[in-house]
């Protein structure tokens, strides 16, 4: 029989929430051996939801959104939130300075677990932090570099909000997108407008004339036969010698 979806992901959540840490691949695939798979229940129940780590070392995580769907949630969002926040003042003083675990703790005062736990859900939200930062496997020592997008997320309060926020900025970032693009093809555009190929000079007056023969030589020879062509042939290159004097 398989496990009830609900009842794994706050089981995971709880595991989280009390110890900072994510369970383990192999935990649960011990937890749940009798259900089958875990890897394959966690693809069923897709990545929006659980994502298991691939590898013996892995382990199986909930998503921010996830995170915010599950009982007893609120301190820990309330906590990413104060973290974004921090970021976003950080940013405007001191720009794209790495953020330290010892500055999120004096900013919010968090020690023990709760900080590991705000540095691990800190290292999924990947749109106001850039992949600059690092930290050590056990969470005890982490830093993270904020990006500009970091300066519109003061008075953050809740996780719709930072939701609402990030779709808010995709959207701007996308128009912002196609005005360059349109103003680079305008500049192409105008580029190839300007370049004007210079006249050509005037036809010699001899030329033409000498031309004119020429083609009426060719029309000759088709219609009176094979004699014609190479006679008009001779005739030609006579007229393209003189052409040049």
């Amino acid at each position: 029989m398989t496990p009830d979806p609900e009842e794994v992901l706050q089981e995971i959540y709880e595991h989280f929430r009390q110890t900072g840490d994510w369970p383990s691949v192999r935990d649960l695939q011990v937890r749940y051996k009798d259900h089958g798979d875990f890897r394959t229940f966690a693809a069923r129940l897709g990545q929006d939801r659980l994502v298991c780590q691939q590898g013996p070392t892995g382990v199986c995580y909930l998503p921010l959104r996830e995170v915010s769907r599950r009982r007893n949630s609120l301190k820990d969002i309330a906590l990413l939130c104060g973290a974004l926040e921090f970021a976003s003042s950080w940013f405007a003083e001191r720009g794209p300075q790495g953020i330290s675990q010892a500055d999120l703790a004096a900013a919010l005062d968090l020690h023990g677990s709760s900080l590991r736990g705000l540095g691990r859900l800190l290292q999924l939200e990947n749109f106001v932090f850039s992949g600059g930062g690092s930290s050590t496997a056990d969470m005890n020592t982490f830093s993270l570099v904020p990006t500009e997008r970091a300066l519109f997320f003061d008075g953050l309060r809740s996780f719709l909000d930072y939701e609402a926020r990030v779709a808010k900025i995709r959207s701007e970032e996308r128009e912002r997108d196609r005005i360059q693009r349109r103003a680079q093809a305008g500049t192409d555009d105008y580029a190839l407008e300007t370049i004007v190929p210079a006249p050509m000079p005037p036809a010699l007056p001899v030329l033409s004339r000498w031309s004119r023969l020429n083609d009426w030589l060719h029309v000759e020879a088709k219609v009176r036969g094979p004699l014609w062509v190479v006679v008009g042939f001779i005739i030609s290159i006579a007229i393209a010698l003189l052409a040049l004097l």
